[in-house]
């Protein structure tokens, strides 16, 4: 095995080791990436994926989306419940800015949240990203 292979085959190693314990590590503990950032996360991923390790680099993702802020790369959004009030914000629109007020309809889970506006009869899928919660179910 030449220099070139030896070390390709040493750093695969290491990251098939590190994807490992990720994968038996509970990502959840704030411990592990609770200060890294969408760039950092990123570039972890990167790794895990051209390693052939992609359910990782998905579960890395996906636990640091639960936990990035609002506007972030990753965010996803809050989660609903049926009768819940919120206010839908376009994403042009400040925060100053008065916002629509809705009621949730439901929410699977999706990018998406059908929520009911004014007067109307159906649900519109709403970006869950442009929306805030204003009150619980009722």
């Amino acid at each position: 095995m030449g220099a070139i292979e030896g070390q390709y085959f040493q750093l695969h190693t290491a990251v098939d080791l590190l994807a490992d314990k990720l994968d038996n590590f509970d990502i959840g503990g704030e411990e592990a990436f609770g200060e890294w950032g969408c760039d950092e996360i990123d570039v972890l991923a990167d790794v895990l994926e051209k390693a052939g390790r992609e359910e990782t680099a998905k579960s890395v993702i996906a636990w640091h989306a639960a936990r990035d802020d609002r506007g972030d790369a990753h965010y996803i959004g809050e989660s609903f419940v049926p009768d819940q009030k919120v206010i839908y914000r376009a994403p042009h629109v400040g925060m100053n800015e008065p916002g629509e007020e809705g009621v949730v309809v439901r929410d699977e889970g999706l990018p998406y949240v059908h929520v009911r506006y004014g007067n109307d009869v159906y649900a519109k899928a709403t970006p869950r990203t442009c929306l805030w919660s204003i009150g619980g179910g009722q």
